[in-house]
């Protein structure tokens, strides 16, 4: 169990190894001002043990994308045995501020609980990624300490892996000859399918022009790893094209089978957004031209069986939906 740090660890009094948040590991928008009062609320948890838990309760109710309440009621709530609601503020925490490394140790700590070694894995791969990050900001959230630690557990998750999945890392950055290029984008958003495409059971049939795009995320977020902007480069340079100019897209967001279905739905439409928000963003693609919908894992290209699988299932799905 990861999470409270130092004196504030003594303090509260949790079992096992914890790490905390000091508030400076987050980014000025966790921040905001409505959220100031509940702010109050989270440091004093820190130095006022027996109130902790009521005063995070208060906090993320004044404040429901609080990162560091989610986290350390998360934490208390692993240390009651209340795992569902533990593991479901970790991911509500890792939503909230993305690029903290905390709750991923938590997920993690408790996938391992549940004998999900592959998702155990991945956890603490993602946190020691995103602490290296912080160490190079002066480990402000203070968990350079616990590396060691969970070099060990993510050695511990693999070994119970078969040896096919026992080396899980980091997806590689795509490779300019990864990346589908405009050209290639523009000519299957204009070409009719020789046949409807299947889309999984209880879906209808596609008969648009579409593609399907390996775009990367943060493990169990909605962040677009930056790899992945040359992709999204490339798709509104299609959708500039003289051939796409005036056309609607729906971009559809997938998952694998990883995790609940409501899970995976709700995180397929935040990451069919989040590419939406970046087109209108960074690349000026008016918004009123595309639609967004997420399908969880509800229409797989690939068997969910293998990591080659559910990597090639974790998508975006361009849709020609017509002109204007």
């Amino acid at each position: 169990m990861l999470r409270q740090c130092g004196r504030t660890a003594a303090l509260i009094g949790l079992v096992g190894l914890g790490l905390t948040f000091l508030g400076s590991s987050f980014s000025a928008s966790t921040y905001a001002a409505n959220c100031s009062q509940a702010d109050s609320h989270y440091k004093a948890a820190q130095v006022r043990p027996p109130q902790a838990e009521r005063l995070l309760e208060k906090a993320i109710s004044e404040c429901p994308s609080h990162a560091g309440a989610l986290n350390n009621l998360a934490v208390i709530r692993e240390s009651q045995g209340r795992l569902a609601e533990a593991l479901a503020l970790y991911q509500r925490a890792i939503t909230a501020e993305p690029s903290g490394p905390a709750p991923y140790a938590g997920l993690g700590d408790i996938l391992m609980m549940k004998k999900n070694f592959s998702g155990a894995a991945e956890a603490y791969q993602t946190f020691l990624t995103k602490l290296k990050d912080d160490k190079l900001k002066g480990d402000p959230s203070g968990l350079a300490p616990y590396e060691a630690d969970y070099q060990r557990r993510l050695q511990t998750a693999r070994s119970h892996l078969p040896p096919e999945q026992a080396q899980i890392n980091e997806p590689a950055p795509p490779s300019k000859q990864d990346i589908v290029t405009a050209r290639a984008i523009t000519r299957s958003l204009t070409t009719k399918p020789k046949k409807p495409r299947f889309r999984g059971l209880g879906l209808a049939v596609r008969t648009e022009p579409s593609i399907d795009l390996q775009i990367l995320f943060d493990f169990n977020s909605d962040g677009i790893k930056k790899e992945s902007l040359s992709q999204i480069s490339e798709i509104a340079k299609a959708l500039n094209s003289a051939k796409l100019q005036n056309a609607r897209i729906l971009i559809e967001g997938h998952t694998d089978s990883s995790g609940s279905d409501q899970y995976n739905l709700t995180l397929s439409q935040r990451r069919a957004a989040a590419v939406q928000h970046m087109l209108t963003k960074r690349f000026g693609i008016d918004v009123r031209r595309s639609e967004i919908n997420g399908l969880g894992e509800k229409a797989p290209i690939a068997s969910n069986h293998s990591d080659a699988g559910r990597a090639m299932n974790r998508r975006v799905t361009i849709v020609n939906l017509g002109k204007n």
